[in-house]
């Protein structure tokens, strides 16, 4: 789990223009096996979209803040970097 929540921490960091260092490159490779071999698809990606935006909420993330998580998680480019579409 540690490893997921570094991995989670990066993505974010970027997704939110922390960062430069992190690429769709990484993330489509990361996922690859899940997505030919167990069936990763937009679903899934939907439903961690939603469990982020619950878990801020409940940890009293403003709604402004959560309405700009929500358009970042939303993004098109993010979903295809993830489900190497």
């Amino acid at each position: 789990m540690q490893k997921q929540r570094m991995h989670q921490k990066a993505f974010l960091t970027y997704a939110f223009g922390g960062t430069d260092k992190y690429s769709g490159e990484q993330m489509r490779e990361a996922h690859k096996n899940l997505v030919a071999q167990q069936g990763l698809n937009s679903d899934h990606f939907d439903a961690v979209a939603e469990d982020l935006m619950i878990t801020l909420k409940e940890m009293g993330v403003s709604d402004d803040l959560l309405a700009e998580v929500a358009a970042v998680a939303a993004a098109p480019q993010h979903k295809k970097d993830v489900l190497n579409g």
